[in-house]
């Protein structure tokens, strides 16, 4: 994403930035007991990086590898997610079977609402905010990742923080998934620069847990005849 500010904050003003959006904030929304302050906040936090951003929100970043390699990544992608896939339906089957793609054996148009909706307010925001404009806005701090050791850390860096902004489901597990997936979307993202990438990968896993029956944990709604 090309940069759009002409002069780059110094490092102190960048940390506190990150420090606020991605740490503080998730931490009172997970903790406050007042649901209107947690709002406040995050509209808050969503224009102020929108006027970072002078409002450009660009589906690929400036510089996006060979297609060559992009397909090399899809096929990492779609290997990792089968392999992912085939587990979580074998655990599934065994532990919880009457849970097992409970949600479209009682309704295939409410799954695929259910669907379009996950993408569009949660998948591409989410993407958008821990990948695209944090690797613009922060990639900076690691030396803009001219290294595999700097960018082995921005990707644990972001993982965790990714895994912090589910804090308030308050489930073991949630936490788990979120970390896990951080790692697998920030790679990608480092690798590929590629919005579109991660928002199919991510799209992938997280309407995978919703399928088989483990929506539920990541606030998925319920269906109700």
């Amino acid at each position: 994403m090309k940069r759009l500010l002409r002069d780059t904050p110094p490092s102190y003003i960048l940390i506190g930035e990150l420090l606020v959006i991605f740490m503080l904030i998730p931490i009172i929304i997970a903790f406050n007991p007042l649901h209107y302050l947690s709002v406040v906040l995050v509209l808050l936090a969503l224009l102020y990086v929108m006027w970072l951003t002078r409002f450009s929100f660009r589906l690929e970043s400036k510089g996006t590898k060979a297609e060559g390699l992009i397909r090399k990544h899809i096929i990492r992608i779609c290997l990792k997610f089968i392999t992912f896939a085939l587990c979580l339906l074998v655990i599934m089957a065994l532990l919880m079977p009457g849970k097992l793609f409970l949600v479209i054996g009682q309704s295939l148009v409410f799954w695929f609402a259910i669907t379009c909706v996950y993408v569009f307010l949660s998948v591409l925001p989410q993407e958008w905010l821990f990948r695209v404009f944090f690797l613009w806005r922060y990639g900076v701090l690691f030396n803009s990742l001219l290294s595999k050791v700097n960018q082995t850390v921005f990707i644990l860096f972001n993982a965790t923080l990714f895994c912090l902004a589910h804090i308030m489901f308050f489930n073991l597990w949630v936490l788990v998934l979120t970390f896990f997936g951080g790692l697998l979307f920030a790679y990608t993202y480092v690798k590929t620069k590629s919005y579109r990438l991660i928002v199919l990968e991510h799209s992938l896993y997280g309407l995978w847990l919703f399928t088989v029956g483990l929506g539920e944990i990541l606030a998925f709604p319920v269906y109700s005849p």
